[in-house]
């Protein structure tokens, strides 16, 4: 996806089930990095030197080696979207040990605003293989959940179409995502409503966070169809 190395912030959320943590990666005017477990508290996010070639991202700091890579997908919403399932290998420091990292992600590159707007960015991974990036954005100036763009990605279903994705969120008195509902549509065709077969997505905070310049990230603990799985939830509010 060519707009993976546009100008603007560029994100890579991820998660490693065998290591059991979540991470992120923030490219923007610098470029930083946290992962840690679900229950890890808060995070120090690492600086990293990054080198982008074509796809790839290359991350480079202290205890960190790592290659996010894009890979293909499954199921989507109809129109052209900025976001797209990633691959993240390399080494890691966590915990003063070095491990090595084979986490599946969702990036994104979105166009800072000048003069507001939001975004939200969640994706959530689960064992069986569902995969699963919502990407919505809100316009400067328009109300709470009215007109959002909303943009899904999906690997590990049978349909290729995505319709009718909604994202709900609940946050504490500090405004920080809580509880987290994703409801959606999968398809072979946007006239077919007898064929759509629906998704839905639940997750928590699993009390892990980290702070990097304007944005925040939460991992989660989430569940589809009786599946636990692991998410990661990111807030930039407001955008520019």
């Amino acid at each position: 996806m060519s707009a993976m190395h546009a100008q603007g912030l560029q994100l890579a959320i991820f998660a490693d089930p065998d290591l059991e943590l979540w991470g992120i990666a923030a490219i923007d005017q610098q470029a930083g990095l946290a992962a840690g477990g679900l229950h890890a508290g808060m995070l120090d996010p690492t600086p990293v030197d990054v080198a982008i070639d074509g796809d790839t991202w290359s991350l480079h700091g202290s205890g960190c080696e790592l290659l996010v890579t894009p890979t293909p997908t499954g199921s989507a919403t109809p129109a052209a979207t900025p976001i797209e399932h990633c691959q993240v290998l390399g080494t890691l420091a966590l915990d003063g040990a070095t491990r090595k990292l084979r986490g599946t992600g969702i990036r994104t590159a979105v166009g800072l605003a000048q003069d507001g707007g939001s975004m939200r960015l969640f994706g959530s991974w689960f064992p069986a293989g569902q995969e699963l990036g919502v990407l919505a954005l809100r316009r400067p100036g328009a109300s709470s959940g009215e007109g959002d763009e909303i943009s899904v990605t999906a690997r590990g279903e049978e349909q290729p179409l995505v319709l009718d994705p909604r994202l709900s969120t609940t946050y504490n008195s500090a405004g920080e995502p809580v509880r987290v509902g994703i409801e959606l549509w999968l398809g072979e065709s946007e006239d077919d409503e007898a064929g759509l077969r629906g998704r839905r997505v639940a997750g928590r905070a699993g009390g892990a966070s980290v702070s990097i310049g304007a944005l925040r990230a939460y991992a989660f603990e989430c569940v589809t169809r009786g599946e636990p799985g692991t998410g990661v939830y990111v807030l930039a509010d407001p955008l520019g």
